[in-house]
């Protein structure tokens, strides 16, 4: 079984973190306040970033301003990606630069004095188009009901691609 939510999910719901992400899908729950998951009721111990295996990332939450998708394979089939937990694995897609030029600045604030802004600019660094990138930003601070408890996260994303010929593409993130 497959689960996957968008970049697009991610915005209309606001999910700013991963853990806000996996609340979309069945079979998963936040184990702890840090970066760490059940899937089907066994504690995942690796996360996929763009199919690539990455351990050791126990830490603060992740936020999701570079995310183009949030996938979870769950089940025996998580196997295919080698020593994984058997309740299944998730794999992180990234944003990778467009041919386009584009701009994108948001800026959000809520109670407990929340604020968080994200910056996403993209387009071509050449003019045939062979040079691509992006670079995707957060930053967030926030306060808690609880006195003395605050978050505060920062992200830089920057990503590069090489397009040699037309089936070819090299990514640098």
């Amino acid at each position: 079984a497959v689960s996957y939510v968008t970049k697009e999910v991610m915005a209309a719901r606001q999910a700013y973190r991963v853990n806000d992400v996996v609340k979309n899908i069945s079979g998963i729950n936040q184990f702890s306040w840090y970066n760490d998951y059940t899937i089907r009721g066994f504690r995942s111990q690796q996360e996929l970033i763009n199919g690539l295996r990455v351990i050791g990332l126990f830490g603060p939450q992740i936020l999701t301003a570079n995310l183009e998708r949030v996938e979870v394979i769950k089940g025996p089939a998580s196997a295919v990606f080698g020593n994984s937990s058997p309740g299944g694995t998730m794999n992180r897609v990234t944003k990778k630069p467009l041919f386009d030029d584009k701009k994108a600045i948001s800026f959000t604030t809520g109670s407990f004095n929340t604020l968080r802004s994200t910056l996403d600019f993209t387009g071509p660094l050449n003019e045939s188009k062979t040079l691509l990138y992006r670079l995707n930003m957060a930053y967030e601070k926030s306060n808690d009901f609880r006195d003395l408890q605050e978050f505060k996260s920062f992200m830089v994303a920057p990503s590069v691609s090489f397009l040699p010929t037309d089936k070819t593409r090299i990514n640098f993130d």
